[in-house]
């Protein structure tokens, strides 16, 4: 067993996607420019490879996190880290924080609303790495297939231990010593 523990949170340490919640809940699919992106990131991941569904899916998320920003970002980390603990697997944390020196929680969750979970149900100070939203587009990136691998590289984490629930982990998983699958 490693150290160092790296965790997905959407559908791992959260037994919900997050991002989804929050996109039907405050009904973001009735936006026009989120609407298209969705619509388009949905024909993209059934049709296109992964590698080529990245601008799709990075405009989609994008158009999402400028809507919650512009809508009170705190706002609705506040209400809705409230609506999501009881998805949180408590137990499953609990039982990572026992066992490993350290927890990392890689996703492709907004940031700011995995921090809040986490601060909620009193496991503030886990490092997370995630999407954050960026003044402009050219500057944006999900945090999501290859970037989740390239995020864990420049922390400098080697030898670690991988929970996930999903395959879109693969390069991820090529550079952990043991991966665990979470559902």
């Amino acid at each position: 067993m490693s150290a160092i523990c790296i965790a997905d949170f959407d559908e791992t340490l959260l037994k919900a996607d997050s991002t989804k919640y929050v996109i039907r809940a405050e009904k973001l699919y009735l936006v026009g420019n989120i609407f298209f992106w969705i619509c388009l990131f949905f024909v993209a991941t059934r049709l296109l490879p992964r590698r080529w569904q990245f601008f799709v899916r990075r405009k989609a998320k994008y158009a999402v996190l400028k809507e919650l920003d512009r809508r009170g970002a705190q706002k609705i980390c506040d209400k809705y880290s409230k609506a999501l603990l009881p998805f949180l697997n408590v137990e499953l944390i609990r039982e990572l924080k026992r066992d490993y020196q350290a927890v990392y929680i890689v996703s492709s969750g907004w940031q700011p609303l995995i921090e809040s979970v986490l601060l909620k149900a009193g496991f503030a100070g886990m490092p997370v790495v995630a999407t954050k939203l960026t003044e402009n587009f050219r500057d944006f990136q999900t945090c999501w297939y290859t970037n989740k691998a390239l995020a864990v590289q420049k922390l400098g984490l080697k030898d670690f231990d991988l929970f996930t629930d999903s395959q879109d982990d693969k390069p991820l998983m090529v550079l952990a010593s043991k991966t665990t699958f979470v559902k």
